[in-house]
Order: structure tokens, then sequence, then C-alpha cells
């Protein structure tokens, strides 16, 4: 049977807010009967359902939010590409038709082709760690800033999500040469690595993923989290992922809120977000391990499971030796197209690989493949 609930269900609810709102979208001001207060309404978009992972901790984010502005700030919310499809997030934050989005620098390669190296693997590196790595290089990377900038955007957090490195099919594979020959969908220069495995990789975007499966336009979903398979239902298609040897990644995605719409707001309110994205990245163990286990539980309700590949596992140590370097100069080629100077290159992957495995060692954080791999039945 054909999902469309998310899609549906928020085309709805986008009718009825609009139809409360008379047509508001743009961040508004009223004033609180109660209080005489200011109130700022900022709309929030993301192309995921929201029971995804991101879609989850960017509600935590708002909730918090609200709750320490007193009620100043509050939410507009619209999920399932019902405002903006993943493609036009960054240009319709940038220009207003969104405040606040959720993004992922994949969406946009040409937008951020610097920022897009947290699409490449980093072996050793960990979810948690990836997002605290991910704060410290926006702070410090002058690049970086300059390319956010440019698009017309601020980070106000990146997401921590569970290890994106793996393949999602409807059974079991033993080993990697099961994935020879077969459609997969990825995005960004990881493809390369899953070309040198042997699968074909192919693009699809996420509101499109789950009927693809389904009809079998291709065989598996690659770089997806297992939170996000839950909250997006593709379990339902494909209940088994299989974590590949190759580090984690996709690391540059988070809530971005417009430039022009930030420079708006009063500066007590900006006070306000920033303090809950630090609060965000001191509760984000808790909050991923929280989120990993419960979509654990529901995957091993649907009859699938986690199967974990290493350097050990027949034709892994041959695969990766063949992967390389290969999968980081697709971005520095990437870059160089869009004009990124060699210096900002430079410094990005230099920051890139020095940040992410700085903060790989979190006493507090035991990757939920791992847990939920000691949960799964085979056969």
């Amino acid at each position: 049977m054909k999902r469309l609930p998310f899609q549906f269900t928020a085309k709805i609810l986008l009718a009825a807010s609009l139809a409360a709102t008379c047509g508001l979208v743009a961040p508004t001001m009223a004033q609180a009967a109660n209080a005489g207060k200011p109130i700022v309404r900022l709309s929030f978009s993301s192309a995921l359902g929201p029971d995804t992972a991101v879609n989850k901790q960017a509600k935590w984010y708002m909730q918090e939010v609200e709750r320490l502005s007193q009620g100043q700030i509050q939410w507009d919310e619209f999920y399932a590409a019902s405002l903006l499809t993943s493609v036009d997030t960054v240009s319709g934050v940038a220009d207003g038709r969104a405040d606040v989005a959720y993004f992922a620098s994949v969406y946009d390669p040409s937008r951020f082709p610097l920022m897009d190296i947290g699409f490449v693997p980093v072996p050793g590196s960990n979810s948690a760690g990836n997002a605290r790595a991910w704060r410290e290089l926006m702070e410090e990377n002058e690049a970086l800033q300059a390319e956010a900038r440019a698009a017309g955007v601020k980070v106000l957090i990146f997401n921590g999500v569970a290890n994106t490195s793996n393949i999602a099919t409807k059974t079991p594979y033993d080993n990697l040469q099961g994935f020879k020959g077969k459609r997969v969908r990825f995005v960004g220069p990881v493809t390369t690595g899953i070309r040198a495995l042997g699968a074909n990789p192919t693009s699809i975007a996420p509101e499109d993923i789950y009927e693809s499966m389904e009809r079998g336009l291709i065989d598996g979903i690659g770089g997806t989290s297992i939170e996000s398979v839950i909250g997006s239902g593709w379990h339902e298609v494909a209940p088994w992922m299989h974590y590949l040897p190759i580090g984690n990644y996709a690391s540059s995605l988070g809530i971005i809120i417009g430039q022009r719409t930030w420079d708006g707001l009063p500066d007590h309110l900006k006070t306000v977000m920033m303090e809950v994205a630090d609060n965000y990245y001191e509760q984000l163990p808790s909050l991923l391990a929280a989120s990993e286990k419960e979509a654990c539980d529901k995957l091993l309700a649907a009859g699938g499971g986690t199967v974990i590949y290493d350097h050990r596992t027949p034709g892994a140590q041959e695969w990766l030796d063949a992967v390389g370097d290969s999968m980081f100069e697709v971005w520095r080629d990437n870059a160089r197209r869009s004009r990124a100077s060699k210096e900002a290159i430079i410094s990005v992957e230099k920051d890139y690989k020095e940040k992410l495995l700085k903060h790989a060692s979190l006493p507090d954080y035991t990757p939920g493949e791992v847990l939920c791999s000691a949960r799964t039945k085979q056969g």
C-alpha cells in the first residue's frame, strides 16, 4: 500500500494554517493579550516528515525557544515539503518564503560547495561528536562563514543524526558482495565509494524514496539514519539496515534561519535562540540515544534489524583500498568548479578532519547501530 499520510496531512495543515494566518509566512509581530509583549511568529519548513529524528530535534529546539522567550517566539510548522521542497529550502529561507528550516548541504551543493564536505565519510567519527565539531567549524572557519552569508542564511544548530553510512533493504545481506549491481539511493561525494562497491547509486529526493522503494525502482535506501528510516515509514519497505565500514558522514545538516529574518529580530530574542543552541549540544547525546533506541525497537518489530560490516568483512578491505581518497577528491573537484579558492578548500578539509576526530570520543554516547545489532536476530 502506498504511504502518503505525512504529505497529505501536511497539506491539510498548511491550508488550515494559511487560512488562520491570512497567508502569513514571513515573521510577523502581534501584541500578546496577557503580557503586552510583541509576539514574533516564525515559520519552520522541512522536506521530511514530522516524526523523523532531525525534525524531532528541531521540535525540541523550537519548544525550548518558545519556553525561554516566555512565548514571545511562536512557530508555524510545515513538514513533508508542504511549504518548501528539499531543493528549494535554502533559497526559500533566504528570500523569506520560510523563516527557519531544516536543511542539508547536499540539498543545494551549488550554494554550499565547501560545507558539502560534511557528506564525505570520516572513519572513527560519530554522530553526536560530528554535530559538536560542525559547531566549532562554523565558529572558527572564515570560508564556511562566508559561504553561509553568501547563501543568505545563518545556521542555528547542526543536527546530530545516527550513522548514515548504511544501506536499508527489504532483506538482510550477509556480505558486501550482495550489493553488486543493486540500485541504491545515495547523494553526495559518497556515491563514488558506492560505485566502487559495484552498486549503482541514484539520486532521489527524500519525499520520493518510499514510492521508489515500494515500486522496485531502487533496491536500497542509502545515506539515511535509523531514526529517519522509522520516522519516514521506510522501514515498511526496507527494515534491514547494513552499516558500511567507510566512516560516518552527513554531518553538514541542521536548522537555518534567513539572514534577513535574523537581522530583524530583537537582540534579546537572538540571545535566547543561541542559548538554546548551546543547551542542545549538551543534551544531544541523551537525545540521540533515546531516539536511536526507540527506532531500533520499531525496526525489530518490523522484522528487520542492523547488520554491521567492518574491515574484517570479506571484501571490505579491498573495497576501502579501491575507494582511497576518491570521495574527498570528488568534493575538492566540486568546490573548485564552484570557484572556491585553493586556500579555502585546504583550510576546510584540514579543519573538518581534525575536528571530527577531536570530538569522536564521547564517554556518554554509544552509536545506536551497535546497540541495535546486539539485539538483532537473523535467519
